[in-house]
């Protein structure tokens, strides 16, 4: 489904022996490679599932330079919390058409700070069976096979206590730098340089190194002299004219960045030493990005840091930084591809978190950049140096990284979707094929923690935020604009929570996060009454019949309520601890509930539920509903769950009896959000897929 963008780019690759393959890694929604003809990228990590979810991060990417089939991706996302397993390296012979899984016996952080840096994965030129990995946590990782096996280089080493630290020392070998030229086709190459983010205390190396006994476990490094103090490497790069070129930094980004510096060093003849130059800065403060022209000597591109007021900007010189152009502010936006980077109404902004660049070594004034929420593409960079504009148009059409918390299908109006999403709030999305022209949600510009609409009427939606005011509020089209309740629960700081509306909007029940009760309100918001009987924090729906019933679920239990909210009662106790409550439009009563046990449902009375483990399902993760088939008044269920020890997404039309699997292995989205089927089609079905956007599918049979 199009947003188009959505999340953070973190790296842009140009072949530099095949013409417009491109890849792009993110930080949490996978990666990407181009595809020329239809002018769109492709995914190349959708086959990714629940158990292996943090192989959508992606931490480096690695080119063989002497065969463009060969693809490396080091994946993982965290390196310095315990939120995931160990990463792994995906290797590829046929551009990340498909991927033999190489497991690592160490973490990456492709989310954790630092994952701006890079590159981490160097091919060997020379001898391309040779691949250099820089890690956070396991220093230089070798391999002398393809990437089929991996062992520590003894030479180069960063501790893992060292890269928990959110400071610039601690983003671990954060670029490798074979010099082919110090060697010929057929053996390793000699010359390496390696430049290291560490702490530079208790063994922990940080700057500049070489070796020029490359490609052997015991190769021996050895730091080059000269070299700039007080700051740590953010990104190198290798130049045309045989210089490496080194953005410096006070932080490792990309949240924070204060103080930068960009060098120049060109190597002697004894290759530990050399020339350094401190080239200028187009102005002072944080810099996070750096990109050199392969085919113009002394041609740069620099990219500022977290100016978020101004947003970043990228610099331009055809010196070695003598001068410099301002590409992006004084160039020309087009972000008709993508509406909401409008950002509400507002000017179209060149974007923050800028560190990916790339210049495409076919093309000098074909150059890309991704920010912190789409990809930039010009076709004019040259321009510039003639005292001319260059034009920026969205280049991310089929990059589809934001992350979707919250999927609600009304079965009429205006509206086909209503979507939650973090960073980029959220949209009404009338299309399934372009990007909303409306743009995301304002009023507050923030993520909702939950959102409901009236069954009778679907164009009226309530939303809630947290921690963003006006904490509540209320559509009546469909969720194109919102207006403010005329008042909150008494004691609302935050926010938050569960919000749930009758089906003809006489009521609504609000569990707020932070007041420690559940409120409802019977006049659309004027006013909020506490209720009696239910826990504070409650997960908080309502029934899709009847109006003025209310369902509750906290802890182990169930709660009821036939009086618009104010009072409950308990149904049930015993119940699973963790699960998601679900309520059906086709009848009153017909609840269910989601749980890492099984998929529960109602086999007690419409007035009564009780909820009972359905023998079919081993777990269920989410639960959605749609449009029922032909001949039945039973909604079709989604599930994403576990039948018959298989994870998958299924579809049932007989209430859960029997299930069909309607993904495979190619295609799950990592670990999903949530799950939302469609009432008005039968057979569509719409997916929150991890970081991967809002995925649809649908079949008639």
């Amino acid at each position: 489904m199009q947003v188009v963008g959505g999340g953070y780019v973190t790296g842009l690759y140009f072949h530099p022996t095949q013409q417009n393959l491109i890849y792009a890694r993110t930080d949490v929604g996978g990666a990407y490679r181009w595809n020329a003809t239809s002018s769109s990228w492709v995914a190349l990590l959708d086959w990714v599932g629940r158990s292996n979810w943090w192989y959508g991060g992606v931490e480096a990417i690695g080119l063989d330079p002497t065969n463009p089939n060969r693809l490396y991706l080091a994946v993982g996302e965290y390196a310095a919390e315990d939120w995931d397993g160990n990463g792994a390296m995906l290797v590829s012979t046929d551009q990340g058409a498909t991927f033999n899984t190489v497991p690592l016996n160490f973490r990456n952080g492709s989310n954790d700070a630092g994952r701006n840096t890079g590159e981490r994965i160097a091919v060997d030129p020379n001898a391309p069976n040779i691949i250099y990995f820089g890690t956070r946590v396991a220093g230089l990782q070798l391999s002398t096979n393809y990437g089929a096996s991996w062992a520590a280089s003894s030479g180069l080493t960063v501790s893992s206590t060292a890269n928990a630290s959110s400071t610039a020392n601690g983003s671990g070998v954060i670029a490798l730098l074979p010099i082919a030229a110090s060697g010929s086709s057929g053996t390793a190459t000699p010359v390496v340089y390696a430049a290291v983010a560490g702490t530079g205390t208790g063994g922990d190396m940080s700057g500049l190194y070489v070796t020029t006994n490359g490609g052997s476990s015991a190769s021996t490094w050895t730091a080059v002299s000269g070299q700039p103090t007080g700051l740590a490497p953010l990104e190198a790069r290798l130049g045309p004219n045989g210089a490496l070129y080194i953005l410096y930094g006070d932080q490792p980004g990309p949240n924070t960045m204060n103080t930068s510096q960009l060098w120049k060093f060109a190597p002697g003849t004894a290759w530990t030493a050399g020339t350094w130059t401190q080239l200028a800065l187009p102005r002072s403060g944080g810099y996070g990005g750096l990109a050199l022209d392969p085919a113009n000597a002394g041609a740069l591109l620099l990219a500022t840091l977290d100016q978020y007021a101004s947003g970043d900007a990228i610099f331009r010189s055809t010196n070695d930084g003598s001068s410099w152009s301002n590409v992006t502010t004084a160039g020309s936006h087009d972000a008709s591809l993508s509406p909401w980077l409008a950002f509400n109404g507002g000017s179209v902004g060149t974007g923050n978190w800028a560190t990916a660049l790339a210049i495409d070594p076919f093309n000098p004034a074909h150059a890309l950049y991704g920010t912190g929420q789409t990809v930039w593409s010009s076709s004019n960079l040259t321009a510039v140096d003639s005292g001319g504009s260059v034009a920026w148009t969205v280049g991310a059409q089929g990059l589809e990284e934001s992350v979707a918390i919250i999927l609600l299908a009304p079965p009429s109006g205006n509206t086909i979707l209503l979507s939650g999403m973090y960073d980029i709030t959220g949209f009404a999305h009338q299309s399934l094929t372009s990007s909303p022209p409306q743009q995301m949600y304002m009023n507050p510009q923030a993520p909702p923690s939950s959102m409901d609409f009236e069954q009778n009427l679907p164009t009226s939606v309530v939303r809630v935020t947290n921690g963003s005011t006006p904490y509540g509020t209320e559509s009546t089209d469909g969720g194109l604009t919102w207006t403010a309740f005329a008042a909150t629960p008494a004691g609302t700081a935050t926010g938050g929570g569960t919000i749930a509306v009758a089906p003809d909007g006489s009521s609504m029940v609000w569990a707020t996060a932070d007041t420690g009760a559940v409120w409802y309100s019977s006049n659309a918001g004027a006013a909020w009454s506490q209720a009696a009987g239910i826990p504070a924090q409650a997960q908080v729906i309502s029934d899709r019949v009847q109006a003025g019933v209310y369902y509750g679920y906290a802890g182990t239990a169930l709660y009821i309520s036939t009086n618009g909210g104010a009072s409950w009662s308990t149904l049930q106790t015993g119940l699973p601890a963790s699960g998601i409550l679900y309520a059906l439009p086709d009848a009153r009563g017909d609840i269910w509930l989601a749980a890492g046990s099984g998929l529960y449902t109602n086999t007690g009375t419409a007035a009564s539920p009780q909820l009972t483990a359905l023998s079919t399902v081993q777990a269920a993760y989410h639960l959605g509903f749609g449009k029922a088939p032909a001949g039945s008044s039973r909604p079709t269920l989604f599930l994403d769950g576990n039948v018959g020890g298989i994870d998958g997404i299924y579809r049932s039309t007989d209430a859960g009896a029997t299930w069909l699997r309607i993904n495979d292995s190619s295609h799950q989205y990592g670990q999903l959000n949530t799950i939302c089927g469609d009432m008005r089609t039968f057979g569509t079905v719409y997916l929150a897929g991890g970081a991967r956007g809002i995925v649809w599918g649908t079949s008639a049979n």
